[in-house]
């Protein structure tokens, strides 16, 4: 099978189910970060143990000089997005969506820390957005693909013969892996690493 043919099998595959579910965790997404920055707001002491969560996260892709490991950023995110989908192969739990939660309460967190702190959100976005621009969506793949998976275990153990074997299931995990999000992912190491700190350079 050409290139060309697995980007065309792809395009199938987002129309005919991973289009809702990268839809679905979007918006999900967006809702829990909302919910995460108000409960950081109203109950410090939350906030407190969702930036200890955040900080534990951040290790090792911080120098001591401060600057951002692009290859330590790649392999980590990759690595995550595996077991994200990987998780999807667990019948009934939908083990993805407690990950998307457990991102979006470090966004949320964060933002409320940055209002309480009376820090600039300009500097809050500016930390985000250049390379949040292709993170996320490889973020909502990974937990779509792995809710995908999940839906046709669970489905197939149930003696739903029209579903996805758990080895055509693999099949797709490897492709989106290698064709969509270790494009995106590299992509997002090298702008997290070089583009974000020269924007907030700029700001700061």
């Amino acid at each position: 099978m050409s290139l060309r043919d697995l980007y065309t099998s792809l395009r199938e595959l987002w129309r005919n189910g991973l289009k809702h579910y990268f839809c679905l965790c979007a918006a999900a997404f967006s809702i829990l970060v909302v919910i995460f920055f108000a409960l950081s707001m109203l109950f410090p002491q939350l906030q407190e143990k969702f930036l200890t969560i955040t900080q534990s996260s951040l290790s090792g892709a911080v120098g001591e000089d401060g600057s951002i490991d692009p290859l330590f950023l790649l392999t980590n995110n990759i690595s995550a997005c595996g077991f994200i989908m990987l998780y999807g192969f667990l019948p009934f739990f939908r083990l993805s969506a407690f990950s998307l939660g457990v991102n979006a309460m470090v966004l949320g967190s964060t933002l409320a820390w940055y209002v309480q702190n009376g820090v600039s959100l300009w500097i809050y976005f500016a930390a985000i957005v250049p390379h949040g621009i292709v993170e996320f969506p490889a973020m909502f793949l990974s937990f779509g693909m792995g809710l995908l998976i999940c839906d046709n275990v669970t489905r197939r153990l149930r003696k739903d013969e029209t579903t996805l074997t758990p080895w055509a299931c693999m099949v797709w995990m490897a492709r989106v892996h290698l064709l969509l999000l270790v494009p995106l992912l590299a992509a997002a190491a090298a702008l997290e690493s070089y583009v974000t700190p020269w924007v907030l350079n700029l700001l700061l």
